[in-house]
């Protein structure tokens, strides 16, 4: 009789689970088989382990439109405000709160499409810093070029 990996001799080795064969040849478990202390035994991985993990491409796209924004904003001298998702406030799509130094701008992501979320995002940058017009204007096609939006073409008044 053959020997199980554990050493048994009497014990069967054949992955069929029949009585031991009679070949010489080592047998090799399946590979949905794993090994146990007193033998092998099936096993069945659920599809949850093997599928990828599901990331959400608005959260990370929104953090790097944050830390975008905010180099961009402080590279021109102004405060670059803290960004967080979603509001406190339920039913808003934004929300500003001042705090000593700037202000946190709070942003709903979901249901809502990326335009909006990066307008709300750059919008709440110029009311962080009671920017007027037309210093504000210029500071918002700065701001959507930066982030690879194309900027609109405007007509030359000359």
């Amino acid at each position: 009789a053959r020997t199980s990996p554990t050493g048994d001799a009497n014990s069967s080795f054949d992955n069929s689970n029949n009585s031991a064969t009679t070949s010489n040849s080592p047998q090799l478990p399946n590979p949905n088989q794993t090994l146990l202390r007193h033998g092998f035994r099936n096993f069945i991985t659920p599809l949850r382990d093997t599928e990828p993990m599901p990331v959400s491409n608005t959260s990370l796209d929104f953090a790097h439109a944050a830390r975008t924004i905010g180099r961009e904003v402080r590279r021109r001298g102004l405060v670059a405000p803290g960004f967080r998702c979603p509001p406190r406030i339920a039913g808003v799509d934004r929300s500003v709160r001042r705090v000593a130094n700037g202000a946190v701008i709070a942003v709903q992501l979901k249901g809502r499409p990326w335009a909006a979320i990066v307008g709300d995002m750059i919008e709440g940058v110029i009311v962080t810093n009671q920017l007027q017009p037309p210093r504000s204007d210029r500071l918002r096609a700065e701001l959507w070029q930066a982030l690879g939006f194309e900027a609109p073409r405007l007509r030359s008044v000359a």
